[in-house]
């Protein structure tokens, strides 16, 4: 049993964040191992705590003791369908707060989870001895860690990013801003698929369909709270999709935008097409973009020729992080 050492926890409303929670945020960012970066308020309420405004898949608790903010938790309700019954809960704490509190924050976070139907949790955490303890004395299983790299935009070699802009013989490739057009939407929801073949190691995760109508709910999501998706797409000359990347530019902090799906259809592999996709997303970036000046990506740590790029382009690794998983119940009865 994990004692609760007098913390309270409750529902944080994200458009209500206060001044305490921006402080917890900004000190938890200036960890070691987290890329995480300060904020203002409006990026707090609006990208980070509320996305999009979106109450449905969203919920924040936060833990309070002796009227200081200690520790935040998450729940994402992941993908609904009838097939997909994971719910995601990441717990952001402060390595002195103690394992009272992600008890009591995993608590109030499981109990709604499991009344609507949630069978299993996946968390996302810094791959860092505090939280290695904890979710082991949970039983919960390390299912993939995840390597989280940067890259100093300005500092990527033009004359690389050049060569590496050559599009093979038979390949179109289309490019938008913000929302995709209504004509590409098919071709897209098919880029988003290609993601379906990342490694996944010991995660237990299903293929995604990435419906139309899923699809826009995310972009919607994305572009409420202040990201502007950047996608290039490569298509073969009789349309079938062969490779996608994607950039959010951060439109609070352009210099902390993320590098986000980059993936070529095996079919398509081994022809310069990531490569290429990468290189005239970053000479973009420059000519249209100057102020985005970093980004970040996370990947599988064993995807080793999507790091292989990026080591090459000069993305740095940094802090890791570690997905875990375990039935929701087993959780449950651990901190009972």
């Amino acid at each position: 049993m994990l004692p609760t050492m007098e913390i309270v926890v409750s529902p944080l409303p994200g458009a209500r964040a206060g001044d305490d929670v921006l402080r917890f945020w900004n000190r938890y960012a200036a960890q070691a191992h987290t890329f995480e970066h300060a904020v203002g308020p409006n990026e707090l309420r609006i990208r980070v705590l509320h996305p999009g405004g979106d109450s449905q898949r969203h919920d924040w608790w936060l833990a309070h003791r002796a009227g200081e903010v200690v520790g935040l938790a998450r729940m994402e309700r992941m993908y609904v369908d009838e097939h997909h019954r994971d719910v995601e809960i990441d717990l952001l704490l402060d390595p002195e707060a103690g394992t009272g509190v992600a008890g009591a924050l995993l608590k109030r976070a499981l109990v709604p989870a499991l009344a609507g139907g949630r069978t299993r949790v996946m968390t996302w955490n810094p791959d860092v001895p505090f939280q290695r303890s904890l979710w082991s004395a949970l039983g919960a299983r390390r299912a993939q860690t995840i390597d989280h790299a940067r890259l100093d935009v300005t500092r990527a070699d033009p004359e690389l990013m050049e060569r590496w802009d050559r599009v093979p013989e038979g390949y179109r490739i289309h490019s938008w801003r913000g929302r995709c057009p209504d004509g590409l939407i098919a071709l897209f929801c098919a880029g988003r698929r290609l993601i379906n073949d990342a490694p996944l190691d010991d995660l237990e995760y299903p293929d995604l369909s990435y419906s139309a109508d899923f699809v826009r709910s995310v972009e919607a999501m994305t572009i409420a709270s202040g990201g502007e998706p950047w996608v290039l797409l490569a298509a073969t000359s009789e349309g079938d999709v062969a490779g996608m990347t994607e950039v959010i530019v951060n439109t609070f902090s352009p210099e902390h935008s993320e590098q986000s799906d980059t993936a070529v259809a095996l079919a398509h592999r081994r022809r310069g097409l990531g490569r290429a996709l990468k290189g005239r997303m970053w000479r973009e970036l420059r000519r249209n973009a100057p102020a985005v000046t970093g980004l970040t990506t996370m990947n599988a740590l064993s995807n080793d020729p999507m790091r292989a790029i990026n080591n090459e382009m000069g993305f740095v690794s940094g802090p890791r992080y570690a997905i875990w998983q375990a039935p929701a119940e087993r959780l449950l009865v651990a901190i009972s």
